[in-house]
């Protein structure tokens, strides 16, 4: 990271975690072209298209689920298990003050709220993986 102050320094390696925590840029490339140039907080950005919020609570009760969805600029809702839940909403809306409200209002006890972003392992696999691949592993 020092050393890229003040040089130009080209890092080819599959361990992503590693690119994420020293690379300011990356180019991602599949099949010898370059799918994605950018920082891999723009990448994230322009590729996710939603915000993911995950949402914990400490007294799980029937109808949060369905209470989570019903929330404004919420689109959709994924309960992990009882307790446990990813919130998906437009891109641009930040509905966490919503949820805590809701989990307040309801005594829910909100253990954790906080924003999901991709990972760069998550960016590397949407830019290069073929349609065909993704619908045979499904």
């Amino acid at each position: 990271r020092e050393l890229g102050q003040t040089h130009t320094v080209i890092l080819s390696t599959h361990i992503l975690p590693e690119v994420s925590q020293t690379c300011e840029r990356v180019i991602i490339i599949n099949q010898g072209r370059i799918v994605a140039m950018d920082t891999p907080q723009r990448l994230t950005t322009r590729l996710k298209g939603n915000e993911r919020v995950f949402v914990q609570v400490a007294h799980p009760v029937d109808g949060i689920e369905k209470a989570l969805k019903g929330i404004n600029g919420v689109t959709a809702v994924e309960a992990r298990d009882r307790s446990t839940f990813e919130v998906e909403c437009a891109l641009g809306a930040d509905r966490r003050t919503d949820i805590a409200a809701m989990a307040v209002q309801r005594g829910w006890g909100l253990l954790e709220l906080r924003p999901m972003g991709m990972s760069l392992e998550d960016i590397f696999l949407q830019l290069t993986t073929s349609e065909e691949e993704k619908t045979d592993d499904a």
